[in-house]
């Protein structure tokens, strides 16, 4: 067997084949974990939330077909998918919290509410920078005509860069009051492309994008190749 001399001897030339195989590997492991994981609801956890509490960035979030009666927070960078017949329908309103955003000088009831920056638990505030990347796809989310408050919202992203496809988000009027609503909602430093989904039975916007009239970042959507009714 050839053999080449090294640094400290001789290594046949089977050895460094070895070698180098070891690293090849190593380095695809890497790149695979930095894809993240698959977690499925309700196999490796019984709620949505408690998947995206468990999950890191880059985690893929599976949900199975079901009724997911949840009101859900997203603060790191997932992709939510949906299978066929997966859907989120809005707790009572008596039971789901409402927050502010920094843009803003409204209160939100959102059911899926994504954002980037510092969340203040003592006024329920979002602020500050910090962008995270959220795809959400396959959905039907259903607003159970039980909006309050101020704005309601099916979908309300805050710096957010990723994809919104292929939902069904409905049934957005409200039970009391007179609170704005929307099915898809986005603020802040976002970077968004929002297409093939269906929104309908909304009092005031299917799919909006505000920027807030000041200084802070506005958001940059394509939205394209939705049925809006």
């Amino acid at each position: 067997m050839e053999q080449v001399k090294g640094k400290n001897g001789f290594l046949g030339k089977n050895m460094i084949w070895i070698i180098g195989i070891v690293a090849i590997v190593a380095i695809l492991t890497m790149a695979g974990n930095a894809r993240g994981a698959t977690i499925n609801v309700p196999a490796d956890y019984p709620t949505i939330q408690d998947a995206i509490n468990a999950s890191n960035d880059g985690d893929t979030i599976i949900v199975a077909a079901g009724t997911y009666t949840e009101q859900l927070m997203i603060n790191k960078s997932v992709n939510l998918v949906g299978q066929s017949g997966a859907k989120i329908v809005a707790p009572n309103n008596a039971s789901r919290n409402t927050y502010k955003i920094q843009e803003s000088g409204h209160t939100f009831d959102p059911i899926i509410f994504a954002y980037g920056g510092t969340y203040s638990a003592g006024n329920n505030t979002v602020w500050g920078s910090g962008v995270i990347h959220v795809n959400i796809s396959g959905f039907e989310i259903d607003g159970n005509n039980d909006g309050v408050g101020d704005v309601y919202a099916g979908i309300f992203l805050r710096n957010v860069e990723g994809r919104i496809y292929n939902n069904y988000v409905h049934n957005m009027h409200v039970s009391s009051g007179n609170p704005q609503t929307f099915c898809i909602e986005g603020y802040g430093n976002s970077n968004v492309r929002v297409d093939n989904n269906t929104v309908m039975n909304y009092t005031r916007g299917g799919i909006v994008f505000n920027g807030d009239l000041g200084s802070l970042p506005d958001p940059y959507a394509i939205v394209e190749n939705n049925t809006v009714v």
